[in-house]
């Protein structure tokens, strides 16, 4: 399994000096992708990799994780469940868009490959 505590910054302030160079090289645009989309990166602040991002270098951002999930999808695999929407992450989904804390939403799925 993959180490989903792992982070690019500890905080905002590193955060913020591995950002800044990239944006002023010329980046137009940040992917942020999280586990959780609706989890903070850091204490102190219900931004997310991308909120935060986008408020660090005024550029357009990306963010993906877990939409329309109220199951940890990891733990559905292992138990055989189905994915179930939660109105709940939809919702908050579209307040934190209308609030332009990120610009886009990317949606990704898994599809397992069969042997023979």
């Amino acid at each position: 399994m993959g180490n989903f505590d792992s982070k690019l910054a500890n905080n905002p302030k590193e955060l913020e000096q591995f950002l800044v160079p990239l944006s002023e090289a010329g980046v137009d645009i940040f992917h942020c992708s999280t586990r959780r989309f609706f989890q903070a990166e850091f204490s102190g602040s219900s931004l997310n990799l991308a909120g935060l991002t986008k408020k660090i270098t005024g550029k357009p951002v990306i963010t993906i994780g877990s939409f329309g999930l109220d199951t940890d999808f990891v733990s559905m695999r292992i138990s055989g469940e189905t994915a179930k929407g939660s109105e709940k992450t939809i919702h908050e989904l579209m307040d934190r868009l209308e609030r332009e804390e990120f610009d886009l939403v990317a949606i990704g799925g898994h599809c397992p490959l069969k042997n023979g």
